[in-house]
């Protein structure tokens, strides 16, 4: 994805910053340097110059509870000391970084490891030089934001589209959904590595007029901080200036500036509140993201134990700063100026249409032609990525598409609450309450850290609709019979595996043929591009309505043995739970069992199975690991199961109540599959591995036997399964999955490789 990112980068040249930054750089822990150009603020940030002080967090924000299973320290005797430099080391999060992460890596390391603090202002350096700082290893460890380095890189502001999110929630989700691929831009672009992330909170306008009505805006002199902002200024009918922001205070005192844009702590912090008198915002979804990032030299320099510290740490920062960004600075931001004597007012509706109008006709196209047009990475990873959580997405000519069910122009958010007095109660049935993607389903902010889709629909209904958890084994049915089971309205809304249903309706598997997926990328892709289809067929089989999907991690051997060879898989007496994978298993050569999930702990402790396939915190959950030696993989298996409600009983709610139901519904989609790679599978390992068994991973050849295993027995035999290669299942698996995958079904039911 990331393939034109370098040559942008690289034309931009190295040699192009000023030699007398460099300087101030290299003797900036012993002197700071005067001079400099604009140091732009990020939302939120505030760049430089004295002030009061940014607030402290409280001893409530201090830092998350240790979990005790973090990398354990095994170098001893070294000493490591590298410059940390913030945008600005007054503002809130600056300090945070300094009360935390410096001293828990210090703390963890035994003192081998220290960080020591600076700033842009210090250094003498402008926000705009950091991409190019950090690639030639001139910088040690710094904050990168995207209002600084959209220029040469507008692929960062992605995440920084101000005016398109409909919540402060939502553009949290997208941070989140980004997150990981902007890591990856980060280390090809700079060569270094990212180690955590970084929070502000939200954009205001300090206004020395009131700013109530959309031609007040007419002609105003507005500072400004990146090119975003300049767009949206502009779109109001003001005039976006680029001013230093030490030299904001003074340009504000003597009417050279009608007001200023920034984040509502580093606007007090600066006092601007004696030279303005309105507080306006904030900006819906402003909240923005930087990265510090580690350069490849100073990276490299630290031991393996030690780096995997540094991002252990990093990212309980990311859960404390984020935690800190809600509870105190966003709110700090409006109660600290309107007790400093300014007036806040939130940006009236007309205010609030033209933003809209201005982010979707102006900011998103603007952004879209910076990044090399519809057509770029950039598009593609927002319309996957973004687009879903934001309900816009970018045309084909680059303009901006709302979504269906995305919030309109007159700045509908999301479903409204009409009905009163319902009382609805439904039983929800999943494969296992105790699994992840279940636990998910009715967890509370206490036990997650976020509301899950029980709580959220029960709060946003007031009430009028309760979901109450059970599970198959609870109520002793049989996952095979679930679509029956729906249809006779037995269960009013239960979890559909194609792992149990297969045998009934193997046209289901289109999604989970495993062995074919090299990656979890592709396994995502041919669930994407087979969803209509998928839940169309499990409506019609139900009589229900999908309301939502669930994601499990992908799968792997617990074994009594180590299974390093295609040798020691002949034989293998290995506990399976679907055709599809009995398929992968004797196509790699082993013996495949069915047995009751509850009976596999037995089976394997008295030696009646060799080995048994399912997720990582699966089999963690049944303390697998105190019968089993080996936890090998993983097979690419991301397993999607379908939550169906009988529809007479869907039929049966109020729409507004089911508008609620099936927006929750997607929220809960979005968060299992972004957990089941980013927390699910690495917890899955290290419970496993904490419990005494030791992992391997696959080797190449193994990776490469499972794929012909999936290519010459899963597939035909589906096939086979299906009713032969003219079925509508193989139909949809030919048009759809098969450019993605690479394979086709031929005319006579055997795998064909696409060239």
């Amino acid at each position: 994805m990331y393939s034109r990112i370098n040559d942008i980068f690289s034309g931009v040249g190295i040699g192009k910053y000023l030699m007398g930054a460099m300087l101030c750089v290299l003797i900036g822990a012993l002197a700071a340097c005067g001079g400099g150009g604009e140091v732009a603020a990020p939302a939120g940030s505030g760049d430089s110059g004295a002030g009061a002080a940014a607030p402290q967090p409280t001893a409530m924000a201090a830092a998350p509870a240790s979990t005790g299973g973090g990398t354990q320290l095994e170098t001893q005797g070294q000493s490591f000391e590298f410059q940390l430099v913030c945008i600005n080391r007054s503002v809130a999060a600056c300090e945070l970084v300094n009360s935390f992460f410096v001293p828990e890596v210090a703390k963890r390391t035994d003192g081998q490891l220290q960080f020591v603090i600076s700033s842009f202002p210090e250094l003498g350096i402008a926000g705009g030089d950091t991409l190019r700082l950090v690639a030639d290893n001139t910088l040690e460890v710094t904050e990168i934001y995207s209002g600084y380095v959209g220029g040469d890189l507008p692929l960062l502001d992605i995440g920084n589209l101000w005016g398109l999110s409909p919540s402060e929630e939502a553009h949290l989700e997208l941070s989140d959904a980004i997150h990981e691929d902007l890591i990856q831009v980060l280390k090809d672009t700079t060569g270094g590595q990212p180690i955590m992330r970084q929070y502000y909170p939200n954009q205001f306008i300090f206004s020395r007029d009131e700013l109530d009505a959309l031609e007040q805006f007419d002609g105003k002199q507005i500072r400004q901080h990146s090119t975003i902002l300049g767009d949206l200024l502009a779109g109001l009918g003001a005039e976006g200036q680029f001013v230093a922001f030490a030299d904001v205070y003074t340009a504000l005192e003597r009417g050279v500036l009608d007001g200023g844009v920034t984040g509502g702590e580093p606007g007090h912090s600066q006092r601007w509140y004696e030279v303005t008198d309105y507080l306006y915002g904030p900006i819906v979804g402003s909240v923005a993201v930087a990265y510090y990032t580690m350069s490849s030299d100073s990276w490299n320099q630290i031991p393996p134990d030690m780096q995997q510290i540094v991002l252990e740490v990093g990212r309980e920062y990311e859960e404390l700063a984020r935690k800190t960004l809600i509870e105190e600075w966003n709110p700090f931001s409006v109660s600290a100026n309107v007790e400093s004597g300014m007036i806040h007012r939130p940006f009236s509706d007309e205010v609030q249409a033209k933003m809209r109008e201005v982010a979707l006709n102006t900011i998103l196209p603007n952004w879209v032609e910076r990044t090399g047009g519809p057509n770029s990475d950039a598009v593609q990873l927002f319309n996957e990525k973004v687009a879903p959580i934001i309900g816009v997405a970018v045309n084909p000519d680059g303009t901006a598409k709302e979504l269906d069910g995305a919030m309109m122009m007159e700045g509908k958010e999301e479903a409204k609450l009409v009905s009163q007095g319902e009382d609805i109660e439904i039983q929800l049935v999943c494969i296992n309450r105790t699994g992840n993607p279940c636990t998910l389903i009715y967890s509370t902010e206490e036990q997650q850290g976020i509301d899950g889709f029980i709580e959220r629909v029960r709060d946003r209904t007031e009430g009028q609709v309760e979901f109450q958890i059970s599970s198959f084994p609870e109520l002793g049915l049989a996952g095979p019979d679930s679509l029956r089971l729906i249809e006779d309205r037995t269960m009013e809304l239960a979890e559909i595996y194609s792992g149990y249903i297969g045998g009934d309706l193997p046209i289901i598997d289109v999604a989970n043929l495993w062995g074919l997926y090299p990656d979890s990328e592709t396994n995502f892709a041919v669930i994407d591009v087979t969803r209509d289809d998928v839940h169309r067929i499990i409506e019609e089989q139900s009589h229900g309505i999908v309301i939502m999907e669930n994601y499990y991690e992908s799968n792997y051997y617990f074994s009594s043995r180590p299974l390093n060879t295609l040798e020691d898989f002949k034989g293998l007496k290995t506990r399976s739970h679907s055709t599809v994978l009995s398929d992968l298993l004797s196509g790699m050569g082993a013996d495949p069992q069915f047995m009751a999930f509850a009976d596999v702990y037995t089976g394997l402790e008295r030696g009646v199975l060799d080995a048994a396939v399912s997720c990582g915190t699966c089999g963690s959950g049944v303390r697998w690991y105190e019968v089993t030696d080996y936890m090998v993989g993983p097979i690419v298996a991301i397993g999607v199961t379908w939550i169906t409600m009988n529809k007479d009983v869907w039929d049966s709610i109020p729409p507004d109540l089911q508008a609620i139901i099936k927006e929750e519904g997607d929220r809960h989609q979005r968060t299992s599959r972004d957990w089941v790679e980013t927390i699910w599978a690495q917890e899955g390992i290290d419970e496993n591995t904490e419990g005494g068994m030791e992992y391997i991973e696959f080797s190449q050849d193994i990776k490469d036997a499972l794929f012909q295993a999936g290519r010459n027995n899963v597939l035909p035999r589906w096939v086979e399964r299906t009713g032969g290669p003219n079925s509508e299942a193989v139909q949809i698996y030919n048009e759809k999955a098969a450019p993605i995958i690479g394979v086709r079904v031929g005319a006579d039911g055997q795998a064909e490789d696409i060239k």
